[in-house]
Protein backbone atom coordinates (compact mmCIF):
# COMPACT_ATOMS: atom_id res chain seq x y z
CA UNK A 1 0.00 0.00 0.00
CA UNK A 2 1.20 3.40 -1.06
CA UNK A 3 1.26 6.15 2.17
CA UNK A 4 0.05 9.56 0.81
CA UNK A 5 2.74 11.10 3.17
CA UNK A 6 6.02 12.66 1.87
CA UNK A 7 9.22 10.50 2.10
CA UNK A 8 11.55 11.50 5.05
CA UNK A 9 14.42 11.11 2.64
CA UNK A 10 13.75 14.82 1.70
CA UNK A 11 14.30 15.81 5.28
CA UNK A 12 18.28 14.86 4.36
CA UNK A 13 18.36 15.96 0.82
CA UNK A 14 16.79 19.39 1.39
CA UNK A 15 20.00 20.07 3.92
CA UNK A 16 22.53 18.79 1.51
CA UNK A 17 21.22 20.63 -1.31
CA UNK A 18 21.21 23.84 0.63
CA UNK A 19 24.72 23.13 1.88
CA UNK A 20 26.08 22.70 -1.56
CA UNK A 21 24.73 26.26 -2.30
CA UNK A 22 26.24 27.74 1.04
CA UNK A 23 29.82 26.40 0.30
CA UNK A 24 29.56 27.65 -3.32
CA UNK A 25 29.77 30.99 -1.93
CA UNK A 26 27.31 32.32 -4.32
CA UNK A 27 24.39 33.69 -2.32
CA UNK A 28 27.47 36.37 -1.56
CA UNK A 29 27.37 38.98 -4.37
CA UNK A 30 30.80 39.73 -3.78
CA UNK A 31 31.86 36.11 -3.64
CA UNK A 32 30.19 36.04 -6.96
CA UNK A 33 31.82 39.37 -8.51
CA UNK A 34 34.94 37.77 -7.48
CA UNK A 35 34.46 34.50 -9.23
CA UNK A 36 32.87 36.35 -12.52
CA UNK A 37 36.07 37.88 -12.72
CA UNK A 38 38.45 34.83 -12.13
CA UNK A 39 36.30 32.77 -14.46
CA UNK A 40 36.41 35.03 -17.01
CA UNK A 41 33.06 36.38 -17.65
CA UNK A 42 32.03 40.29 -17.72
CA UNK A 43 30.25 41.21 -14.39
CA UNK A 44 26.81 42.86 -15.05
CA UNK A 45 24.78 45.57 -12.80
CA UNK A 46 24.25 44.15 -9.19
CA UNK A 47 20.94 43.15 -8.24
CA UNK A 48 19.17 43.21 -5.10
CA UNK A 49 16.05 41.70 -3.53
CA UNK A 50 14.82 43.16 0.08
CA UNK A 51 13.58 40.34 0.82
CA UNK A 52 10.18 40.44 3.05
CA UNK A 53 10.95 39.49 6.52
CA UNK A 54 8.75 37.11 8.26
CA UNK A 55 7.62 38.12 11.97
CA UNK A 56 9.93 36.30 14.47
CA UNK A 57 7.08 34.57 16.73
CA UNK A 58 5.80 31.84 15.12
CA UNK A 59 6.52 29.32 12.15
CA UNK A 60 6.65 30.46 8.36
CA UNK A 61 3.24 30.17 6.66
CA UNK A 62 1.90 29.34 3.11
CA UNK A 63 2.70 33.15 1.91
CA UNK A 64 6.21 33.43 2.88
CA UNK A 65 6.58 29.97 1.00
CA UNK A 66 5.26 31.32 -2.15
CA UNK A 67 6.60 34.33 -1.88
CA UNK A 68 10.50 33.26 -1.24
CA UNK A 69 9.74 30.98 -4.05
CA UNK A 70 9.62 33.56 -6.85
CA UNK A 71 12.09 36.10 -5.05
CA UNK A 72 14.19 32.68 -5.56
CA UNK A 73 13.69 32.52 -9.12
CA UNK A 74 14.28 35.95 -10.14
CA UNK A 75 17.96 35.92 -7.78
CA UNK A 76 18.87 32.56 -10.04
CA UNK A 77 18.29 33.73 -12.95
CA UNK A 78 19.80 36.63 -12.65
CA UNK A 79 23.00 35.12 -11.04
CA UNK A 80 23.35 32.22 -14.42
CA UNK A 81 23.29 35.68 -16.19
CA UNK A 82 26.05 37.18 -14.69
CA UNK A 83 24.84 39.66 -12.19
CA UNK A 84 26.50 39.77 -8.64
CA UNK A 85 22.89 38.69 -6.90
CA UNK A 86 21.88 39.59 -2.89
CA UNK A 87 18.48 38.16 -1.90
CA UNK A 88 18.79 39.93 1.33
CA UNK A 89 17.26 38.14 4.54
CA UNK A 90 16.01 39.62 8.08
CA UNK A 91 13.41 39.11 10.51
CA UNK A 92 11.05 41.83 12.22
CA UNK A 93 9.95 42.02 16.36
CA UNK A 94 6.62 42.58 14.61
CA UNK A 95 5.58 45.01 17.86
CA UNK A 96 2.30 44.52 19.04
CA UNK A 97 1.64 41.17 17.23
CA UNK A 98 4.79 39.15 19.17
CA UNK A 99 3.91 40.99 22.29
CA UNK A 100 0.50 39.49 22.12
CA UNK A 101 1.49 36.04 21.11
CA UNK A 102 4.40 36.11 23.95
CA UNK A 103 1.87 37.54 26.65
CA UNK A 104 -0.64 34.56 25.38
CA UNK A 105 2.34 31.99 26.02
CA UNK A 106 3.23 33.13 29.42
CA UNK A 107 -0.72 33.12 30.82
CA UNK A 108 -0.54 29.36 29.80
CA UNK A 109 2.46 29.22 32.67
CA UNK A 110 0.70 31.17 34.86
CA UNK A 111 2.39 34.50 34.44
CA UNK A 112 1.92 37.95 33.06
CA UNK A 113 3.81 40.70 31.72
CA UNK A 114 2.79 42.85 34.48
CA UNK A 115 4.58 40.57 36.77
CA UNK A 116 7.76 40.34 35.01
CA UNK A 117 7.85 43.84 34.47
CA UNK A 118 9.18 46.31 31.94
CA UNK A 119 12.65 44.99 31.54
CA UNK A 120 12.35 41.10 32.35
CA UNK A 121 9.44 41.30 29.54
CA UNK A 122 11.39 42.94 27.33
CA UNK A 123 14.54 40.49 27.87
CA UNK A 124 12.16 37.15 27.64
CA UNK A 125 10.37 38.78 24.34
CA UNK A 126 13.57 39.09 23.00
CA UNK A 127 14.66 35.26 23.76
CA UNK A 128 11.79 34.35 22.36
CA UNK A 129 11.98 36.43 19.38
CA UNK A 130 15.79 35.16 18.43
CA UNK A 131 14.57 30.98 19.35
CA UNK A 132 11.82 32.10 16.19
CA UNK A 133 14.35 34.12 14.22
CA UNK A 134 16.58 30.47 14.26
CA UNK A 135 13.63 28.35 13.58
CA UNK A 136 12.65 30.54 10.35
CA UNK A 137 16.13 30.63 9.01
CA UNK A 138 16.16 26.71 8.77
CA UNK A 139 13.14 26.89 7.64
CA UNK A 140 13.96 29.20 4.88
CA UNK A 141 17.45 27.09 4.29
CA UNK A 142 14.59 23.85 3.77
CA UNK A 143 12.86 25.46 1.08
CA UNK A 144 16.27 26.34 -0.59
CA UNK A 145 16.14 30.12 -0.68
CA UNK A 146 19.46 31.17 -1.42
CA UNK A 147 19.66 34.35 0.56
CA UNK A 148 22.91 35.59 1.98
CA UNK A 149 22.76 35.06 5.68
CA UNK A 150 25.92 36.56 6.28
CA UNK A 151 23.93 39.73 5.48
CA UNK A 152 20.62 38.76 7.65
CA UNK A 153 19.69 41.87 10.42
CA UNK A 154 16.77 41.72 13.24
CA UNK A 155 14.85 44.90 13.22
CA UNK A 156 15.78 45.35 16.41
CA UNK A 157 19.76 44.59 16.32
CA UNK A 158 21.64 47.13 17.81
CA UNK A 159 23.46 48.26 14.90
CA UNK A 160 19.81 49.07 13.54
CA UNK A 161 18.95 50.84 16.63
CA UNK A 162 21.25 53.18 16.08
CA UNK A 163 20.77 54.17 12.59
CA UNK A 164 17.30 54.69 13.08
CA UNK A 165 17.65 56.61 15.64
CA UNK A 166 20.38 58.64 13.91
CA UNK A 167 18.16 59.12 11.23
CA UNK A 168 15.25 60.34 13.50
CA UNK A 169 17.13 62.93 15.30
CA UNK A 170 18.63 64.08 11.64
CA UNK A 171 14.84 64.30 10.62
CA UNK A 172 14.18 66.39 13.50
CA UNK A 173 16.69 68.72 13.34
CA UNK A 174 15.35 69.20 9.90
CA UNK A 175 11.70 70.14 11.19
CA UNK A 176 10.39 66.75 9.44
CA UNK A 177 9.29 65.72 12.23
CA UNK A 178 7.94 67.06 15.66
CA UNK A 179 5.94 66.36 19.04
CA UNK A 180 2.04 66.61 19.21
CA UNK A 181 -1.05 65.51 20.99
CA UNK A 182 -3.27 63.28 18.33
CA UNK A 183 -5.61 60.62 18.12
CA UNK A 184 -4.46 57.19 18.97
CA UNK A 185 -5.65 53.69 18.69
CA UNK A 186 -5.19 52.53 22.74
CA UNK A 187 -5.87 48.94 23.54
CA UNK A 188 -6.64 48.61 27.36
CA UNK A 189 -6.10 45.01 27.48
CA UNK A 190 -2.45 44.83 26.53
CA UNK A 191 -2.05 48.76 27.33
CA UNK A 192 -0.15 49.43 23.93
CA UNK A 193 -0.70 51.80 21.14
CA UNK A 194 -1.74 50.37 18.02
CA UNK A 195 -1.16 51.59 14.16
CA UNK A 196 -4.41 52.11 12.62
CA UNK A 197 -3.07 48.88 10.32
CA UNK A 198 -3.96 46.93 13.45
CA UNK A 199 -7.15 47.73 13.75
CA UNK A 200 -9.85 45.77 12.60
CA UNK A 201 -13.53 47.75 12.59
CA UNK A 202 -16.78 45.93 13.28
CA UNK A 203 -20.13 47.11 13.56
CA UNK A 204 -22.00 46.52 16.64
CA UNK A 205 -25.59 47.48 17.77
CA UNK A 206 -25.56 50.69 19.72
CA UNK A 207 -27.35 53.37 21.06
CA UNK A 208 -28.44 56.97 19.88
CA UNK A 209 -29.07 59.17 23.01
CA UNK A 210 -30.43 62.63 23.05
CA UNK A 211 -29.29 65.10 25.18
CA UNK A 212 -30.30 68.31 26.00
CA UNK A 213 -27.69 71.37 26.81
CA UNK A 214 -29.40 73.67 28.54
CA UNK A 215 -28.51 77.30 27.98
CA UNK A 216 -26.71 79.56 30.34
CA UNK A 217 -28.79 82.67 30.05
CA UNK A 218 -32.04 82.99 30.52
CA UNK A 219 -32.95 84.93 27.09
CA UNK A 220 -30.87 82.24 25.23
CA UNK A 221 -33.39 80.00 27.11
CA UNK A 222 -36.57 81.86 26.11
CA UNK A 223 -35.54 82.37 22.42
CA UNK A 224 -34.45 78.36 22.43
CA UNK A 225 -37.70 77.38 23.80
CA UNK A 226 -39.19 79.86 20.81
CA UNK A 227 -37.55 78.34 18.17
CA UNK A 228 -36.17 74.92 19.07
CA UNK A 229 -39.45 73.46 21.75
CA UNK A 230 -36.55 73.51 24.70
CA UNK A 231 -34.36 75.68 26.68
CA UNK A 232 -31.12 74.39 25.56
CA UNK A 233 -29.80 72.50 22.31
CA UNK A 234 -30.31 68.72 21.86
CA UNK A 235 -27.22 66.62 20.43
CA UNK A 236 -27.39 63.17 19.42
CA UNK A 237 -24.68 60.90 20.24
CA UNK A 238 -23.69 57.11 20.01
CA UNK A 239 -21.52 57.46 23.12
CA UNK A 240 -22.37 59.52 25.88
CA UNK A 241 -19.26 58.79 28.40
CA UNK A 242 -17.70 61.02 26.75
CA UNK A 243 -20.08 64.00 26.87
CA UNK A 244 -17.86 64.83 30.05
CA UNK A 245 -15.05 65.35 28.08
CA UNK A 246 -17.25 68.08 25.66
CA UNK A 247 -15.48 71.13 25.17
CA UNK A 248 -18.04 72.58 22.72
CA UNK A 249 -21.37 71.80 20.59
CA UNK A 250 -20.64 72.29 16.90
CA UNK A 251 -24.06 73.26 14.37
CA UNK A 252 -23.78 73.71 10.56
CA UNK A 253 -23.41 77.80 9.70
CA UNK A 254 -25.98 77.15 6.91
CA UNK A 255 -28.50 75.19 9.55
CA UNK A 256 -31.15 78.30 10.03
CA UNK A 257 -32.82 76.63 13.21
CA UNK A 258 -29.23 77.72 15.14
CA UNK A 259 -28.14 80.41 13.61
CA UNK A 260 -29.30 82.66 16.50
CA UNK A 261 -27.63 80.37 19.04
CA UNK A 262 -23.92 80.19 17.37
CA UNK A 263 -21.16 81.64 19.94
CA UNK A 264 -23.80 81.52 23.08
CA UNK A 265 -22.86 79.38 25.90
CA UNK A 266 -24.45 76.05 26.90
CA UNK A 267 -24.00 73.95 30.54
CA UNK A 268 -22.39 70.39 29.87
CA UNK A 269 -25.70 68.50 31.82
CA UNK A 270 -23.87 66.76 34.52
CA UNK A 271 -20.45 68.10 34.62
CA UNK A 272 -22.29 71.69 35.18
CA UNK A 273 -19.69 73.35 32.98
CA UNK A 274 -20.15 76.10 30.28
CA UNK A 275 -19.25 74.76 26.91
CA UNK A 276 -19.58 77.25 23.45
CA UNK A 277 -21.88 76.85 20.89
CA UNK A 278 -20.07 76.89 17.43
CA UNK A 279 -20.16 76.95 13.92
CA UNK A 280 -18.48 74.38 12.13
CA UNK A 281 -18.74 73.24 7.87
CA UNK A 282 -18.27 69.50 8.60
CA UNK A 283 -21.75 68.91 10.90
CA UNK A 284 -24.60 67.36 9.06
CA UNK A 285 -27.59 68.80 9.34
CA UNK A 286 -29.74 65.96 8.41
CA UNK A 287 -28.08 63.73 11.23
CA UNK A 288 -29.44 63.32 14.36
CA UNK A 289 -30.25 66.95 15.17
CA UNK A 290 -27.85 68.89 13.60
CA UNK A 291 -26.37 69.71 16.83
CA UNK A 292 -23.22 67.37 17.60
CA UNK A 293 -21.60 67.05 20.92
CA UNK A 294 -17.37 68.19 20.34
CA UNK A 295 -14.85 65.66 22.43
CA UNK A 296 -11.72 66.78 20.99
CA UNK A 297 -9.54 64.18 23.28
CA UNK A 298 -11.49 60.96 22.33
CA UNK A 299 -13.08 61.18 18.62
CA UNK A 300 -10.57 61.87 15.43
CA UNK A 301 -13.52 63.74 13.65
CA UNK A 302 -14.11 65.84 17.14
CA UNK A 303 -10.13 66.53 16.89
CA UNK A 304 -9.73 68.12 13.56
CA UNK A 305 -13.20 70.35 14.53
CA UNK A 306 -11.10 71.64 18.07
CA UNK A 307 -7.92 72.41 16.14
CA UNK A 308 -9.51 74.51 13.87
CA UNK A 309 -11.70 76.15 16.85
CA UNK A 310 -8.65 76.49 19.02
CA UNK A 311 -10.82 74.28 21.93
CA UNK A 312 -9.41 72.39 25.20
CA UNK A 313 -9.10 69.14 25.02
CA UNK A 314 -10.41 67.02 27.89
CA UNK A 315 -9.15 63.91 28.57
CA UNK A 316 -11.44 61.75 30.76
CA UNK A 317 -10.87 58.40 29.61
CA UNK A 318 -7.68 56.36 30.70
CA UNK A 319 -5.56 53.75 29.25
CA UNK A 320 -7.04 51.50 30.60
CA UNK A 321 -10.59 52.61 29.22
CA UNK A 322 -11.60 53.76 32.32
CA UNK A 323 -12.91 57.28 33.49
CA UNK A 324 -10.49 59.66 34.74
CA UNK A 325 -10.07 63.87 34.62
CA UNK A 326 -11.95 66.63 35.59
CA UNK A 327 -15.34 64.29 36.09
CA UNK A 328 -17.35 63.78 38.54
CA UNK A 329 -16.47 61.65 41.34
CA UNK A 330 -19.03 59.04 41.12
CA UNK A 331 -17.34 58.08 37.44
CA UNK A 332 -14.21 57.76 37.88
CA UNK A 333 -12.69 54.40 37.84
CA UNK A 334 -16.23 52.75 35.69
CA UNK A 335 -15.46 51.46 32.68
CA UNK A 336 -16.73 53.14 29.31
CA UNK A 337 -20.11 50.93 28.76
CA UNK A 338 -20.41 51.18 32.48
CA UNK A 339 -20.23 55.11 32.77
CA UNK A 340 -22.65 55.14 29.62
CA UNK A 341 -25.45 53.55 31.45
CA UNK A 342 -24.74 55.27 34.37
CA UNK A 343 -25.30 58.24 32.99
CA UNK A 344 -28.10 57.67 30.37
CA UNK A 345 -30.03 56.27 33.98
CA UNK A 346 -29.37 60.11 34.98
CA UNK A 347 -30.11 61.81 32.40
Amino acid sequence: MQSNNISRTFNKKEEEIFQLWHDSGLTNPDEMEQYLLDSGFSVKEPFTITLPPPNANGNLHLGHVCGYSFHDVMGRYMRMTGHPTLLLPGKDHAGIQTETVFAKYLREQGKSKQELGRKKFYEETYKFCMSNIENAREQEKRIGLSADYSRELFTLDPRLTEIVYETFYQMFEEGLVYRDKRIINQCPSCMTALADIDVEHEERRGIFAYIIYPFVKEEDKKLAKELLGVEGITVATTRPETMLGDTAVAVNPKDNRYKPFIGKKVLLPIAEREIPVIADDETDMEVGTGAVKVTPAHSPVDFEIGKRHDLEIANVINEEGKMEGDIPERFKGMKTVECSKALCKEL
